[in-house]
């Protein structure tokens, strides 16, 4: 007979339970986090709201590819990543691709005529859709494409990849796959900086309809207890360890839908729309806006947008 204290049995009992949670979840697999709209609507009794609000970061375009002849060659062959490309353009698209005429006029020396064929405009957006699909990167399709050790881990993390780190990857391939097809992504992909001075209690709203990462930097003092982050696609946020208040379509993910009917967001103070904005913040913090800075995209020397709260007493 065992002569295990009391004490020891609960101990052992709970431990198995643990295991099995672990066995079941991951070890990864972060407990469920209590609800932050009470967490960020205390905050904000002593907090001023500060808002940004854009349609989209600095925009990237596909457009710009630097060799159109060779890539769409490179897809004609539908072989290799240009097999996974051509898979993944539309019927429409691909119609466009397979014409001679249409690529034909991509290597015209009158840029009139270059411009004018139907293939840049399609292919540009269906290559935007590329770059945001978790599910773009297939082992066979990209066997011949020498993997950095960045993005291997890119891949290896596969569901848990948040969008940005999808459309960096995505990038990358398209870019080690079409030698000198694609301009490198920039340094700030999808990236808006924010900062933050010292003075009273900040809660951050920050709105995007597009992809966004917020990048939050606190100045000497600053002080950021709550934040707000809402839009369509997917937002993340760094630089701030407060309650987060997420209030997107889309999660971080880009593709799991998270706030199918509680999702808000708007940049332009003078569209009806932006009073639902308000009073959709307002059923959060309590509170009007202190400030809000609205633009449709950043322009060169926009950032970081800066927030002035007021002087502490």
């Amino acid at each position: 007979m065992s002569s295990r204290s009391p004490l020891g049995i609960v101990i052992l009992l709970l431990w198995c339970v643990g295991l099995a949670s672990t066995l079941t979840h991951g070890a990864d697999t972060p407990r469920t986090a209590p609800d932050p709209v009470p967490a960020v609507g205390k905050a904000a009794e002593t907090a001023e709201i500060h808002g940004v609000g854009l349609s989209e970061p600095l925009y990237h375009r596909l457009e710009d590819v630097n060799d159109w002849p060779k890539l769409i060659t490179a897809v004609r062959t539908k072989k290799g990543a240009g097999g996974r490309v051509w898979d993944l353009l539309s019927k429409e698209t691909q119609q466009h691709v397979a014409d001679d005429k249409n690529v034909e006029k991509l290597s015209h020396p009158d840029p009139t005529v270059s411009r004018s064929s139907p293939i840049k405009g399609p292919v540009a957006a269906d290559l935007r859709k590329m770059i945001n699909n978790p599910d773009f990167y297939t082992e066979e399709a990209f066997k011949t494409v020498q993997l950095t050790k960045e993005m291997k881990e890119a891949i290896a993390l596969g569901k848990k990849r948040t969008a940005l780190q999808t459309a960096k990857l995505n990038w990358a391939l398209l870019d080690k796959a079409f030698p000198d097809c694609f301009p490198e992504i920039p340094e700030r992909f999808r990236t808006v900086r924010v900062q933050v001075v010292a003075g009273k209690n900040v809660i951050l709203v920050l709105s995007c309809y597009n992809p966004c990462r917020w990048e939050i930097t606190l100045r000497e003092g600053a002080k950021v207890t709550g934040v707000v982050l809402c839009g369509y696609h997917a937002q993340e946020l760094t630089g701030v360890d407060a309650p987060t208040v997420y209030r997107c379509y889309y999660g971080p993910d880009g593709v799991t839908v998270l706030h199918p009917k509680d999702y808000f967001y708007s940049y332009d103070e003078t569209k009806d729309t932006f009073k639902d904005f308000v009073k959709s913040v307002k059923a959060i913090t309590g509170k009007e806006f202190t400030s809000f800075q609205g633009k449709h995209s950043p322009k060169p020397g926009d950032e970081p947008f800066t927030i002035f709260p007021k002087e502490e007493k």
